[in-house]
This record gives C-alpha cells, sequence and structure tokens, in this order.
C-alpha cells in the first residue's frame, strides 16, 4: 500500500492469545481504551483492541508515516477517522467471529464482515428488513446454504454501504437496493444525485465481507493479530529509536 490509495486490511484473531499486550494498549486512544473496558465478554474486548491496532496501522501505510504520527479518532455513533501528518483519512471498522475488517481511504469508505451461521429465520428478516428486489433475488435462489450465504453477501453489502452513507443504521435497509453481480456490488438509491460507490464482496471461508467507497476493489491485504502485534512492536522500537536519534542529535 501507499499513500496515494486506499486500502483494507482483514486481521485473523484465531489462535490468539485472550490478554491484549498492555504495551500495545498503551498506542490505543483514550475512546478506544474505554469502548474496551466496557465489554465483559473477552472475545469482545479482543476483538476492539485487534480493531484499534489494525486501523492504526492501516492509516499510518496509507498515510505513509509512522504509528507516533496516527491520531485515531471513534466518536460513538460517527464515522471513525484517523489523522496523520495533516492528512485526514476516513476509516471503516468491522468485526464478527474470529476476524476484524478495517478500510481507510481518503473519502468516505464503508466495510462490512459477518460471520455466515444458521438463522433459521433469515428469509423473515430479508422480508422486513431489506427492499423487494432484494428479497425477490434470494427467492429465486434454491433454498439452502447457497440462499443463506446470498442473506449474508446481501446484508454485508447493506451494511457496508451505509457506513459508506456515514449515517449508521438511522435509515431504514429497506430504502435502498443493493445488486450482487459476481464479486461486485452495485447500489440503487434514489435519495442520492451524484450516483452512488463502487462496491465489491468476497467471501472467506464461514464470513462474508463487502465494501463500498473509491478503492473497493483494491486488494484485501491479510495479517494474522499475532504477526500485527510483531509488527507493531518492531515499529514502536524504530520510532523509539529515531526519537532518541533527534533528542541527541547526529553527533553521536
Amino acid at each position: 500500500m501507499n499513500s496515494t490509495l486506499g486500502g483494507s486490511l482483514l486481521i485473523s484473531l484465531e489462535g490468539h492469545a485472550a490478554t491484549p499486550d498492555p504495551a500495545l494498549l498503551k498506542l490505543l486512544p483514550a475512546d478506544r481504551l474505554e469502548r474496551l473496558r466496557r465489554y465483559v465478554q473477552t472475545a469482545d474486548r479482543l476483538r476492539c483492541y485487534a480493531a484499534g491496532l489494525g486501523a492504526m496501522y492501516l492509516a499510518a501505510r496509507l498515510a505513509d508515516c509512522s504509528l507516533r504520527q496516527v491520531q485515531l479518532h471513534t466518536p460513538q455513533w460517527q464515522p471513525p477517522y484517523a489523522l496523520c501528518r495533516g492528512k485526514r483519512l476516513c476509516m471503516s471498522i468491522s468485526h464478527a467471529g474470529d476476524y476484524v475488517l478495517c478500510m481507510g481511504d481518503s473519502a468516505p469508505c464503508g466495510c462490512d464482515v459477518e460471520q455466515i451461521r444458521d438463522v433459521p429465520e433469515y428469509m423473515e428478516l430479508a422480508q422486513r428488513y431489506y427492499s423487494p428486489a432484494e428479497y425477490e433475488a434470494l427467492l429465486r435462489i434454491p433454498e439452502g446454504s447457497a440462499r443463506r450465504q446470498a442473506f449474508f453477501t446481501l446484508w454485508t453489502g447493506k451494511e457496508a454501504y451505509v457506513k459508506w452513507l456515514g449515517i449508521g443504521l438511522s435509515r431504514p435497509l429497506s430504502t435502498f437496493t443493493v445488486f450482487v453481480q459476481g464479486s461486485e456490488l452495485l447500489a440503487e438509491d434514489s435519495a442520492l444525485t451524484d450516483g452512488c460507490p463502487a462496491g465489491s464482496t468476497i467471501t472467506v471461508p464461514g464470513y462474508c465481507i463487502s465494501r463500498f467507497g473509491v478503492h473497493a476493489n483494491a486488494p484485501l491485504d491479510r495479517i494474522s493479530c499475532r504477526e500485527l502485534e510483531d509488527r507493531l512492536r518492531a515499529e514502536g522500537n524504530e520510532d523509539e529509536h529515531e526519537h532518541e536519534y533527534n533528542l541527541y542529535g547526529s553527533d553521536l
């Protein structure tokens, strides 16, 4: 990734120890730490921890700066963003099961990951929350695993789209339509006059992932939480050495 492109990062939590690294916790902003402390379940705390670190790491990569220069903001009920050396990056964060998904761009973006699971009443949910065109598209798929996966593809697509809008779930999901064409997502929204953004969807075993934004089709970088921690520790050490160098001058 470089500073001229948006990008996305998928973090696997599989096999990770349940306890966050205290040293890396210090990298997280106060609002993210407060949110982490409110979680009761260990798994939820780990996802929150990995999401914060992943968003900061992605922002630093996109802005071509050090972690020290990243200020991550995750205000409640508003889209997250990062400030990096005067640059503002729009961010989007999602997590489910063993995965955390982060997306960053200089323009609005939205992403969502969901675990494909057995939801007996999923067609009732689709009839209630999806647009008529989306519900009819599901009915055309034979009942079974393919239809269930299509349900979650649409769900992640709609979640990613409203995140791109920056309005959360304050708008009924049935007021716009997401069409799935292979790995591409097309949104139809009569409320927009400037057109809808590009969208994409992919699957990893047991999960659906959708993205909307200028760089929705950019490659999805993948990393384990352990590898992410190792990279952050290494970059932290490099930043510390550079900081000491700047303090004492170049004549050491």
